[in-house]
């Protein structure tokens, strides 16, 4: 006698009795022709999420009005932060640093300008690190970016690049083609997940 299990529950052992063997590939073969799918649930990714909200960067600008506390305090239109540099031939290369606390991967940056100011032609590139002492680039950099005062209008997306998780970040200014005014921004947002 055969004793097969209820469908798709396996709490109780099935029983086959000696010579049952070809009961239980028919009953496998049944099973089967029968049309039954089965679906295995995916694990869903986690939303991304703004990981730098409330880090307060360190960055190789020098500081003129302003903290750098300001760029993330999810504050996109009242607070600034402006450099000594000039647009266009001051800020190549020069970053903002994150340290996480913990591994994260940041999968984009969104960046807001000062308010009036537009920032055309801007190259940005992100690093990486999990000591803070060697770099690892994300990429070469991603040109033809523009940066204004609308909220999160500069978006540096690397989530191509796949980048894994770490703890320590950089944005990376590499060259930005116009702009006037003092270098300075409103707000930086690393999204990103676990």
């Amino acid at each position: 006698m055969l004793e097969l299990p209820p469908p798709l529950l396996f709490a109780k052992p099935a029983i086959i009795q000696p010579g049952a063997a070809e009961a239980v590939r028919r009953a496998r073969r049944d099973f089967l022709q029968a049309g039954t799918v089965l679906f295995v649930r995916k694990k869903a990714s986690a939303a991304p999420t703004n990981l730098t909200s409330g880090i307060t960067p360190s960055a190789s600008f020098t500081t003129n009005v302003g903290t750098l506390a300001s760029l993330v305090d999810d504050d996109h239109a009242s607070t600034e932060w402006t450099s000594t540099d000039d647009p266009a031939s001051g800020v190549a290369n020069k970053y903002f640093q994150f340290d996480l606390g913990s591994n994260y991967r940041i999968i984009e940056w969104l960046v807001t300008g000062r308010d009036g100011v537009t920032y055309s032609g801007v190259t940005l590139k992100t690093a990486y690190s999990d000591n803070a002492a060697d770099w690892t680039d994300v990429n070469s950099g991603e040109a033809g970016i523009t940066i204004t005062g609308t909220a999160e209008s500069g978006v540096h997306d690397i989530s191509a690049e796949s980048p894994g998780s770490h703890r320590y970040w950089r944005l990376i200014f590499v060259s930005i083609g116009t702009g006037t005014s003092r270098f300075g921004l409103r707000e930086v947002i690393g999204m990103g997940t676990t």
